[in-house]
């Protein structure tokens, strides 16, 4: 990961209040624990550095927001270079839809980092827990080996009132991968995966032992889900799109899982995170 890649992931995984922060400070100290400066160099490289990171966090904190995700940070001042949480500033709000909102995403930084933390095999787990977040009363995960490319398979609703989408049987067919690799997914991966996707559709007898029952019975449309920890070369975001293929970070689901009232949301955000690898255990005992 180069440098600007290790503070902005770094970000997205403090724990920001809704106090003003001084930018400077912050960047600092993600200088200090990601990039291993030290101290004096640290300040150095914020000090040399603040309005080309000021920039790349706002810009960063747009195209989070593009993507359907709440805002990351909210700039207090742009003259003092100060940000706050605005999902602090939602827990305040008068709102109770907003305040509701905000309790449930303030978990989101600790739920990263307990993704994080997770193994090859547990991140796989992870996408069954993801997809019980999100509605999904049927999901399976593959059984590790040769399992043709297929790392869980998903039956999930159509958020539609119209029949024709929401009906039983007519939820939305996921064959899902999960890739938790430090470097982005690659073009040569996503075309191994669209290949996978052609074997489900085809009921290639590269894949077919795998395929559930429920799965190979419902009439629901087949999509794939590729989720990867580090994200997506521009190419294979670009095959995705032409070949019915949805993408995902580790960003995405920790978004998934804080907002899920379903996903422990009766306990506090450290209570949260420490659910993620007992729910992903529980999937592979």
């Amino acid at each position: 990961m180069s440098q600007k890649q290790k503070i902005i992931a770094a970000l997205h995984r403090a724990d920001i209040g809704g106090a003003p922060v001084d930018f400077r400070s912050l960047l600092a100290r993600l200088a200090e624990s990601e990039l291993l400066l030290p101290r004096m160099d640290a300040e150095a490289f914020s000090d040399t550095n603040l309005m080309r990171y000021w920039n790349w966090a706002q810009q960063e904190n747009d195209a989070h927001v593009r993507r359907g995700c709440l805002p990351l940070l909210r700039a207090v001042s742009a003259t003092a270079r100060a940000i706050s949480s605005p999902i602090h500033a939602m827990i305040s709000s008068h709102d109770p839809g907003q305040q509701e909102i905000g309790k449930l995403a303030v978990s989101r930084p600790k739920l990263l980092r307990a993704i994080d933390a997770l193994t090859d095999r547990e991140y796989e787990a992870l996408a069954c827990v993801a997809c019980s977040a999100v509605g999904s009363k049927i999901n399976v995960l593959t059984r590790r080996g040769n399992e043709g490319g297929i790392d869980f398979f998903a039956s999930i609703s159509a958020s539609s009132g119209a029949h024709i989408f929401a009906a039983p049987g007519a939820e939305l067919r996921v064959v899902g991968q999960c890739k938790k690799y430090s470097s982005q997914a690659t073009v040569g991966q996503m075309d191994q995966f669209i290949q996978t996707l052609q074997n489900v559709r085809h009921r290639s007898s590269r894949v077919l032992a795998h395929i559930p029952a429920w799965f190979g019975d419902s009439r629901g449309p087949i999509v794939g889900w590729m989720i990867s920890h580090a994200g997506f070369q521009t190419g294979a975001s670009d095959q995705a799109k032409n070949h019915g293929i949805v993408t995902s970070d580790s960003l995405d689901v920790a978004e998934v899982l804080s907002l899920s009232p379903s996903f422990h949301s009766s306990l506090p955000p450290d209570g949260r995170a420490s659910k993620v690898a007992d729910e992903c255990g529980l999937l592979l005992r």
